[in-house]
């Protein structure tokens, strides 16, 4: 393809996953030897272009990673979001506190998670705020901001992941998606900003779309969530068993518990996973990893992230028998009763995460 194709298939896609960009007219010799803005996106949408890629299609999309490290690097970013993390952790390690001792009532509850939503969103709208021009200067692809400078492969990414994005956003927009699909993929669009670390945690084993499952079924991948137990994160890791999971965690020998042992400590371990996201979703995720190594079914394992290895040993065999066909043996009623409706939950998680990556594919 000659760049005067890519450049007019790079509009097209660009209107779906961004911005403003110009006409096709204007792409002609005098835009590619002049500085001509191309078209303009914001941290935001490149994170959630970078999501498609890591999480999504499991590729690496390097210059899109790089360009958001910058981004998010650049004092206005940096500064802001970090003050804003910072209090989001305080709220969550004394709404944690304050709940493993006492289950709050529905009211209190919603009052902490209203209260941590309305910071997040700050975060985010300092994310769509900060914004990057892509520019062609003397025929190579520049940033409108001196200090930096995408070129043209962190472009052709955004122009094929955002494309990407927009076969999904069209998918629901047209009321074609399932609940199922557009609840997975809000989750997908909460996991974004740690999308990488998701990605280098899915190499211990674990496979990504069981990663997002859990995130799925837990929290919506809400990265502050908050649970009535006290639970934190995207994967409501419960404060009273803290210690346990972070053991059976570090059970497993891999770069996860590495990480683990260097960056948690017994007695701080509430705030290092508050404070840590990378922490904890290594802690995360080698937990599932020593939960599947226990156990002998998919259901065990999917159930005992949620109630326990001792929990699963009292399953009745009524019910044992119905888990291991859920298709043909759970009910709409029996879904009502949280160990089907926490099983058949992660299962629609899986279906609606190879549902997106199908379109994607189908839709190249």
């Amino acid at each position: 393809m000659d760049r005067r194709d890519f450049l007019k298939k790079t509009m097209m896609a660009a209107a779906g996953a961004a911005a403003a960009f110009v006409s096709p007219d204007l792409i002609d010799d005098e835009f590619l030897y002049s500085p001509k803005e191309l078209f303009s996106t914001d941290l935001y949408s490149l994170e959630r272009a970078v999501m498609v890629g890591e999480i999504v299609t499991n590729e690496n999309p390097k210059s899109l990673i790089n360009l958001c490290n910058e981004l998010n690097q650049k004092p206005r970013v940096d500064i802001e979001t970090e003050r804003i993390k910072g209090e989001i952790r305080e709220i969550l390690i004394s709404k944690s506190r304050q709940f493993s001792r006492k289950t709050p009532s529905m009211k209190n509850l919603e009052e902490a998670r209203d209260e941590i939503g309305q910071r997040n969103q700050e975060i985010r709208q300092i994310q769509e705020g900060e914004k990057i021009t892509f520019v062609v200067k003397r025929g190579v692809f520049v940033s409108s901001q001196e200090d930096l400078k995408p070129g043209d492969s962190a472009l052709k990414e955004f122009y094929k992941f955002g494309n990407y994005i927009s076969l999904i956003d069209s998918l629901i927009r047209n009321g074609e998606a399932s609940p199922q699909v557009q609840k997975l993929y809000k989750t997908l669009t909460n996991l974004s900003p740690d999308s990488s670390l998701i990605s280098w945690a899915s190499k211990s084993g674990i496979p990504i779309e069981e990663i997002v499952a859990f995130a799925d079924v837990e929290s919506n991948g809400n990265p502050f969530a908050i649970g009535r137990n006290g639970e934190i994160t995207a994967f409501q890791l419960n404060p009273r068993y803290l210690t346990d999971i972070c053991n059976n965690a570090l059970s497993r020998r891999n770069i996860l518990s590495d990480y683990i042992q260097e960056n948690a400590s017994k007695k701080t371990l509430l705030e290092d996973l508050a404070g840590n996201s990378k922490l904890n979703i290594a802690v995360a995720v080698n937990f599932m990893k020593y939960l599947k190594e226990k156990t002998g079914t998919d259901y065990e394992y999917v159930l005992a992230y949620n109630m326990g290895l001792r929990g699963i040993l009292e399953l009745s065999q009524r019910t044992r028998r119905k888990l291991e066909n859920p298709a043909e043996r759970i009910s709409e009623q029996d879904k009502k009763r949280s160990v089907f409706g926490y099983y058949t939950s992660f299962l629609d998680s899986k279906r609606a995460f190879e549902q997106i990556r199908s379109h994607i594919t189908q839709g190249v």
